[in-house]
């Protein structure tokens, strides 16, 4: 009975997916499908809380509030955020270039564990960090909102311990590339 109740559950699930629209509980911001091409996205300044030189693409959600989001964050080469961690759990892929981190167990034997191109890194909420850059680097960010950084020191905090400012994630595009007519990005399908 448990077996035959859990498959159910799963049968449920995928054809909830299967259908335009994602489930229920996926995302909050967007309905229906959404593409966002990579030549359409807009990139802008990342919040104060960050070092400066990052910059940001909200792709869907609201990381300043509870729910899912999806960013994609642009670090320059040779970026820094020394210690630090977040209060919601983060999944991070790296869409360019090379992540380094070090938590406090690798730091202490000078190593940083590296991050290719294509490479998943789960990260839990409250997990202490060290990540570098040592070129321009490219993730993508899957999040429980509200997004929030805290430093271990606040002397490295760039804002040195005081409440960031109020930030506006802005769409990190201006429309949804699903409907677009581009030669180049569709293919006929009769044979």
């Amino acid at each position: 009975a448990v077996r035959s109740a859990l498959a159910m559950a799963i049968a449920a699930s995928l054809l909830a997916c299967s259908r335009n629209e994602p489930p229920a509980a996926a995302f909050t911001k967007t309905e229906g499908q959404l593409l966002v091409r990579a030549k359409s996205i807009k990139w802008g300044a990342a919040p104060a809380g960050l070092p400066q030189g990052a910059k940001v693409a909200l792709l869907q959600g609201n990381p300043s509030a509870s729910g899912r989001y999806v960013i994609r964050m642009q670090l320059p080469a040779n970026y820094k955020i020394p210690f630090h961690s977040y209060s919601q759990a983060m999944d991070v892929t790296v869409v360019s270039g090379t992540l380094y981190a070090a938590s406090t167990r690798t730091f202490e034997k000078k190593k940083a564990f590296v991050i290719k191109p294509g490479d998943f890194y789960h990260l839990p909420a409250l997990t202490p960090q060290f990540l570098f850059t040592k070129n321009e680097t490219v993730l993508e960010i899957h999040g429980e909102g509200p997004y929030d950084i805290k430093y271990a020191n606040v002397a490295e905090d760039p804002l040195k311990g005081a409440a960031a400012p109020a930030f506006s994630f802005t769409a990190g595009f201006e429309g949804n590339d699903i409907n677009a007519t581009d030669a180049d990005d569709t293919v006929d399908m009769t044979y």
